[in-house]
């Protein structure tokens, strides 16, 4: 490990989150699977979740689980092979069928796996309706501060706040509570730029 790269995991394991913003070839990618293996040893998670766009997939899959030939030998050793790593690439069908047991129900992944998805995964997954009443109410009050809002655009934002959240998405196929994931890991997160928003109202002093 570099100094830079172990400076970013303490971060990250004494605060419990943060961003790595490194610059290209200073070990972003490493810095994010140590701090998902520091994060299941010290018990902070069991199931964690990895999202990263097509293009670095088989580079995370790689460099986690190993790779190995046709015969079955292992070709490249991962970083992490005693864990097991869940190939869900973007939940099609033939990935989602991974996640059903014998009788067609999904199931949880297994405890002490590492699962990982591409941004397209990622919106099939939405939240049920219990967590939307316990967060995504909570989330809409705070961005619907202040005044000067009409009543057609507190419904907008409604209805934008569920989609935000996952809850309503005509894409969305699984409740991520199904699935158990309990830690996430985003690669090059300004992919998310379209999730976040911000306060329609404004508070005067």
């Amino acid at each position: 490990m570099r100094d830079v790269q172990r400076g970013g995991l303490g971060y990250l394991a004494i605060n419990g989150s943060g961003c790595i913003a490194y610059d290209v070839g200073v070990g972003k990618t490493m810095t994010g699977i140590l701090s998902i293996a520091q994060a299941m040893q010290s018990g902070m998670c069991s199931r964690p979740l990895i999202v990263v766009p097509n293009q670095t997939y088989e580079s995370w899959l790689t460099e986690i689980g190993g790779k190995k030939d046709r015969n079955g030998e292992i070709e490249l050793t991962g970083v992490l092979p005693q864990y097991k790593v869940n190939d869900l690439y973007n939940l099609g069908e033939k990935y989602i069928n991974k996640l059903r047991n014998k009788k067609g129900k999904i199931v949880g992944v297994e405890e002490n796996s590492i699962s990982i998805i591409t941004y397209e995964g990622m919106r099939k997954l939405a939240f049920n309706e219990e967590t939307w009443e316990e967060v995504g109410r909570d989330f809409y009050k705070i961005l619907n501060q202040g005044e000067g809002m009409s009543d057609r655009d507190r419904t907008a934002l409604y209805d934008k706040v569920r989609m935000t959240m996952g809850h309503g998405m005509k894409d969305s196929m699984l409740e991520i509570e199904d699935l158990g994931f309990d830690f996430m890991l985003l690669d090059e997160a300004h992919n998310s730029k379209k999730v976040f928003t911000q306060v329609k109202g404004r508070m005067d002093a």
